[in-house]
């Protein structure tokens, strides 16, 4: 079964725009400075405090204490793009998980995997990206998608 191509740079972004739009309910198109260790938080990236003030300098260097989507989505391309090389690589792990060949990982195997494996995410904390993550109506997450997730 031939897999359906997908812009992986596209799906990135609706990713970061979607987490981007709970942070600004009033559809300004920006969102508080203070609030960017819980935004990159809830896309999977931790920040130590140096990392979150530099972050915060670069996409707001007039400390005005709001960052455009814009700014942001340009940041964090900026700061945390991996070589292709690298990219290819981590694209290979996550089809480990793919066992069906079908790009595509259950919630329930995924939520395993953020549990026991890696960055160790508490029950809590894998529901809430499982949240931001679009399931299929069979209960499946793009693996595409969560590789992305981590690669914000």
């Amino acid at each position: 079964m031939a897999s359906k191509q997908i812009d992986l740079q596209e799906e990135r972004r609706k990713l970061m725009k979607n987490v981007l739009d709970l942070y600004d309910p009033n559809n300004e198109g920006f969102v508080k400075s203070k609030d960017i260790a819980k935004i990159l938080r809830a896309m999977g990236r931790i920040l130590e405090d140096d990392d979150e003030q530099n972050f915060v300098q670069a996409a707001d260097p007039e400390n005005t204490g709001e960052i455009s989507k814009d700014n942001f989505l340009e940041t964090v391309e900026a700061m945390f793009s991996l070589p292709k090389e690298e990219v290819n690589d981590l694209l290979e792990s996550f089809k480990v998980f793919d066992i069906n060949n079908t790009g595509k990982i259950s919630v329930k195997n995924f939520k395993k995997v953020l549990v026991d494996v890696g960055k160790n995410f508490t029950e809590a904390e894998a529901d809430d990206i499982i949240k931001y993550i679009n399931v299929d109506k069979d209960g499946n997450i793009n693996i595409y998608i969560i590789f992305f997730y981590f690669l914000l």
